[in-house]
């Protein structure tokens, strides 16, 4: 399939069943860039940069290969194996605009004219706000607190992203340094807290999905409404009703305590002071508690605690980006080599060509399949060109060499510019979802309609298995107990084996997985704020890194006798959103990439910069 592809820009009476072939096994992805090592030299390199060479030992020791009865290509130097690792990225987050609403809960008791004369907590205040000013989706509401919550004139229990109503509230905040009641009211402060919150939440203009925290600047110990003489009294009187205040563990708002209603509550303590050993550990206590138990001893605020001893140290720290992240990979990636795959046949497991890439070995198709309606073409994934790949056709036991739809789906024709060369590891390119294809799974609608699967879900089972993948290691797409299940009782799930490239359907001996099996390794998480290149805003996509080792080259054979220069690979993600979006809660991903070996230069690899659009 794939070879016939690549050799019809020299040979246009190729091109047309060729091109058709293509897009069977491409849809809707974003761009991955992969690198790889050439030869028999093994490495990864997944940091993102300019293209670079990089100079691999001349000693480090050489893979070998035992089994050259499988007929693999190979340079004198060995095996051909690549090693790909890079990064890939969710799709910008800015696509669904969530917004973000922090409160402020700052102390304005009467010890603040000493401990913070000179209001430097506003200033810290105002360095995050400002940061964030010009961005509409970014939301701030304020409350001084003594013994009573004042709200600020400018901005009432609102949130607000004004930038000028911003600037008039922070101008209140330093108007004045302490308020006339200026005991200390931990309790009052956090149960305002939730009232602003639950009336914000249930706004009618209130976008589903909204995320809320609360940042809380104190210089002491909660004193008030439990006023023990006692300083010690009061504050173990005040600590577990400020605990009942953010977990509702003991009644307060116990459907719904505030704890569930924010993603963190940070605590900062400015201690000008001698050491304070119980007011600290309850301020810790508050925001780092993360307990899985609702009502157990850690189960708080799930934030950070910072203390400083002069208010100018002060840091207000925001992940914000994490924070407004909407798609999220689930359960990584799966990688396919489209021409080479584990597979069963005459009682044992081999490494077995698959030259048109349609998932059938080529041991179960011929050169030739003739008129002879029960065999298909080894260079064709569609033999009869009806729109039921050979592979579904195999699956469900149609004849692969007779139409018998009522309407052929036509695929729109290979964009040969896709397939320009790019490097060592070349991208064929992104193909969006057609008509044809609707979900972009890579099976056409008449297929789907065909297997039972979903035409506008590319996961229809929702196991985290695109269909057409499920189809490939011949699981069922419509089954979500088969991904988890160990089917041919080696020790290894079907996702896991899935992910190796090895056949859940059939138990590998050891030494067979060892030698052939990929390695995959996943690297760090991590968020990347962009500008969105569609809408020009700034847009946030959460990344992940990741290698795949031991993934084999080997030369299939073309329709005109000859050998292909290179092999076909393919990744697949699917992502979900974060938010209720109902059927379309998450999106897939899929990149061809074309391995050639014939370009590898001796003992160096290259590293690939990640494209801006991606």
């Amino acid at each position: 399939m794939f070879g016939d592809t690549a050799l019809s820009a020299r040979d246009p009476s190729l091109s047309t069943r060729a091109s058709n072939r293509v897009l069977l096994a491409l849809a809707t992805i974003a761009s991955l860039v992969a690198t790889m090592v050439q030869g028999c030299y093994d490495g990864r390199l997944w940091k993102r940069g300019t293209l670079e060479r990089v100079t691999v030992p001349l000693d480090r020791p050489r893979p070998l290969e035992p089994d050259q009865r499988w007929g693999f290509f190979a340079k004198p130097a060995g095996v051909i194996r690549y090693t790909l690792g890079d990064v890939y990225c969710t799709r910008p987050s800015a696509e669904v605009l969530v917004p973000f609403k922090l409160l402020f809960i700052i102390d304005y008791s009467g010890s603040m004219a000493t401990s913070d004369p000179r209001a430097l907590r506003v200033d810290a205040i105002a360095n995050l706000v400002n940061r964030y000013a010009n961005s509409n989706s970014v939301y701030f509401a304020f409350l001084r607190f003594g013994s009573l919550n004042y709200p600020l004139t400018a901005t009432g229990t609102d949130f607000v992203t004004d930038p000028t109503t911003l600037q008039a509230a922070l101008s209140e905040l330093r108007a004045q340094n302490t308020v006339p009641q200026g005991a200390t009211n931990y309790q009052d402060a956090l149960a305002w807290a939730w009232d602003v919150i639950d009336a914000d939440m249930n706004r009618p203009n209130t976008i589903p999905g909204t995320r809320y925290a609360i940042q809380f600047i104190t210089d002491g110990r909660p004193n008030e409404p439990e006023p023990f003489l006692d300083q010690d009294q009061s504050l173990a009187a005040n600590r577990p009703k400020i605990r009942d205040r953010i977990t509702g563990c003991d009644g307060f708002k116990a459907s719904q305590p505030l704890n569930t209603m924010i993603d963190f509550l940070n605590t900062y303590f400015i201690n000008v002071g001698l050491p304070d050993p119980p007011a600290s550990q309850l301020l810790r206590d508050m925001a780092e508690g993360a307990s899985t138990d609702p009502c157990g001893p850690d189960n708080w605020g799930h934030g950070t605690y910072q203390e400083v001893r002069d208010p100018a140290d002060l840091n207000l720290e925001l992940d914000l980006p994490t924070l407004r992240k909407i798609f999220v990979s689930r359960r990584g990636f799966v990688f396919q080599h489209l021409n080479l795959r584990a597979a069963y046949r005459d009682g044992e497991m081999t490494m077995a060509l698959d030259s048109d890439g349609d998932g059938l070995p080529d041991f179960l198709e011929t050169d030739d399949p003739g008129t002879n309606e029960y065999a298909s073409s080894r260079f064709d994934a569609d033999t009869d060109d009806d729109g039921i790949s050979d592979l579904v056709s195999y699956v469900i036991g149609r004849k692969p060499n007779n139409q018998e739809v009522t309407t052929v789906v036509e695929r729109p024709p290979f964009d040969a510019n896709l397939a320009q060369e790019l490097g060592m590891l070349t991208p064929v390119g992104p193909i969006q979802s057609s008509d044809e294809d609707r979900d972009g799974d890579g099976l056409t609608n008449d297929e789907e309609r065909i297997l039972g699967t979903d035409p506008q879900r590319a996961d229809t089972d929702r196991d985290g298995i695109m269909d057409s993948v499920e189809i490939r290691y011949f699981l069922n797409p419509t089954d979500p107990t088969d991904a988890v299940a160990d089917l041919d009782a080696d020790g290894f799930d079907s996702r896991t084996e899935v992910e190796m490239g090895m056949d859940p359907l059939h138990a590998e001996p050891d030494w067979f997985r060892a030698e052939y099996a990929w390695q995959v390794e996943y690297g760090r998480e991590f968020v990347d704020e962009i500008i969105d290149p569609s809408t020009g805003n700034d847009a946030v996509r959460t990344c992940y890194e990741f290698s795949i080792r031991n993934v084999l080259f080997r030369a299939v054979p073309r329709r005109d006798g000859g050998r292909s220069d290179f092999n076909v690979f393919e990744f697949d993600a699917i992502e979900e959103t974060r938010l209720p979006t109902g059927d379309q809660d998450y999106f897939t991903r899929r990149e061809v990439i074309l391995g050639r070996p014939s370009t590898d230069r001796p003992r160096f690899y290259l590293r690939r910069a990640l494209p801006e659009s991606w």
